[in-house]
C-alpha cells in the first residue's frame, strides 16, 4: 500500500492527522500565554510559580517551548515527505502533543517540583521526538537528512544542558546562548534548502531571470565560520576576537541571502517573509559584535533579540503561515490579515531593538510585547480552521 492510500485511510480528529497542525497551533497560542506572564511578571502584578528566575523561564520557554513545538511540527510534516513514509498521527502524534504540554506545565511550576523531576518531565519530549525522526529517517533510509537529526539532538542536549546548569551553578549563562545557537544553526541550515527553492520555483512561473545561486562551496563556507563564531560567542571572553569573527560572519550570511534574489519577491509577501526573517541572521550578527564592543551604547540582550525575537520569531512565523496553507490544500498567499501578522511581528523586533540603546525603556518593551502577542493571536485566530479541520 502506497503513502497516499495509507492517508486516505486516516479518518481521526483532523488536528491529529499531520504534525504541523496541533503543535503549530500549539507553538502561536503559548506564545501569547507566555508572553503575557512574561510581561505581567515583568511589571511586578504576577509572581511566577517557577523555581527559575522570571527571565530565565521565559528564555526557556521561548526557546525549548516555542521553537521546540515549530520545530517538531515542522520535522514531523517534511521528514514523511523526505522518506516516503506515512507520517506520525492520532494517538502517537497525541502523545507527543501531552508530552510538550507536561514540559510547560512542570517548568511552569517547577517551584513546587523537585529540580531533577522538572528535568526529566521536560526532557521527554524532545528524547521522544528525536528517537521518532531518528526512526522514520533510519527506516526510509533517508541518509542525508541525518544531518537534521543531529541539530535536533544537539538541541536536545542543550536543554539538558540548561537544567543541570541551573542546578549546580544557580542561573544559565552558557546553556542560554547553546541554546539560542542550535536554533539559528537549524534555520541556517533549513533556510538554506527552503528560501531559495520557494524562490527559485516562483520566479520560474513568473517567467522572471536572476534566480538564486545553487548551494554551492560558498553556503558550506558560509554555515561552518558561522557555527565557529556562534561557539565562539557562547565560550569564549575575548571581546575583539568575538565581534570580529562575528561581523564575518554576518557579511558571509549576508551576500548568502544576496545570492537568493529576494529583492525580486517584493509582490509575494508570504515569500518575501521568509528572506527577511533570513535578514536577522547576519543583522543580529551585526549588533552582538556592536554590543561587545560598545556596551555602553547597545545591550547584549536587545542585541541578541534580532536572532531570538527576529530570526527565530519571524523566521518561524513565515515557516507556520505558508506550510499550514500548503499542506492544508490551500494556495500558500498572503492575505491581508496574514500580512498584518508580519507587520506585526517586525514592528516588535523592531521596538525590543529600540529598547536596548543607552538605557532599557518599558514603555518600548511593553509595546514590543504588545506587538508579538498581538502577531501570533492574529495567527491563532486566522488559522484556526485551516489546522484543525
Amino acid at each position: 500500500m502506497n503513502v497516499s492510500n495509507k492517508r486516505r485511510k486516516y479518518d481521526g480528529l483532523a488536528i491529529l492527522s499531520k504534525g504541523y497542525r496541533p503543535f503549530f497551533l500549539g507553538a502561536a497560542i503559548w506564545a501569547v500565554i507566555s508572553m503575557f506572564l512574561w510581561v505581567f511578571s515583568l511589571a511586578g502584578m504576577f509572581e511566577l510559580p517557577t523555581s527559575f528566575s522570571p527571565a530565565n523561564w521565559h528564555i526557556h520557554e521561548m526557546i525549548f517551548g516555542y521553537s521546540g513545538a515549530v520545530i517538531a511540527g515542522f520535522l514531523l510534516t517534511a521528514v514523511p515527505n523526505w522518506t516516503g513514509r506515512f507520517p506520525i498521527s492520532g494517538m502517537g502524534l497525541l502523545m507527543l502533543i501531552i508530552l510538550w504540554v507536561l514540559g510547560r506545565i512542570a517548568f511552569f511550576f517547577s517551584a513546587y517540583i523537585p529540580a531533577f523531576g522538572v528535568m526529566f518531565i521536560d526532557l521527554l519530549f524532545p528524547i521522544i521526538l528525536s528517537l521518532a525522526i531518528a526512526r522514520e529517517i533510519i527506516v526510509g533510509k533517508n541518509w542525508r537528512n541525518l544531518r537534521v537529526l543531529a541539530v535536533l539532538v544537539f538541541f536536545t542536549f542543550a536543554n539538558l544542558f540548561f537544567h543541570l546548569e541551573m542546578i549546580f551553578n544557580g542561573g544559565a549563562i552558557y546553556s542560554v546562548k547553546f541554546s539560542l545557537v542550535m536554533v539559528l544553526i537549524f534555520i541556517m541550515f533549513i533556510g538554506g534548502r527552503i528560501i531559495p527553492s520557494f524562490t527559485r520555483n516562483w520566479l520560474v512561473r513568473k517567467n522572471l531571470y536572476h534566480l538564486p545561486a545553487q548551494f554551492n562551496r560558498f553556503d558550506i563556507f558560509t554555515f561552518v565560520v558561522s557555527i565557529l563564531a556562534l561557539i565562539a560567542w557562547v565560550f569564549f571572553e575575548l571581546p575583539i576576537f568575538m565581534a570580529s569573527f562575528l561581523f564575518i560572519a554576518g557579511i558571509l550570511n549576508l551576500i548568502r541571502l544576496y545570492r537568493w534574489a529576494g529583492f525580486k519577491t517584493l509582490n509575494e509577501p508570504m515569500l518575501f517573509i521568509l528572506h527577511v526573517g533570513y535578514l536577522f541572521i547576519p543583522l543580529g550578527f551585526f549588533a552582538v559584535a556592536f554590543s561587545i564592543i560598545f556596551p555602553q551604547i547597545l545591550n547584549e540582550a536587545s542585541a541578541i533579540h534580532l536572532w531570538s525575537a527576529g530570526a527565530v520569531g519571524v523566521m518561524t512565523m513565515a515557516m507556520m503561515s505558508r506550510v499550514s496553507l500548503a499542506h492544508g490544500g490551500a494556495v500558500p498567499q498572503a492575505d491581508k490579515i496574514i500580512i498584518a501578522i508580519y507587520i506585526s511581528l517586525f514592528l516588535s523586533v523592531l521596538l525590543r531593538f529600540l529598547a536596548g540603546f543607552v538605557v532599557e525603556d518599558d514603555l518600548l518593551l511593553y509595546l514590543s510585547a504588545t506587538f508579538w502577542i498581538g502577531g501570533f493571536l492574529i495567527f491563532s485566530l486566522r488559522y484556526w480552521k485551516v489546522l484543525t479541520r
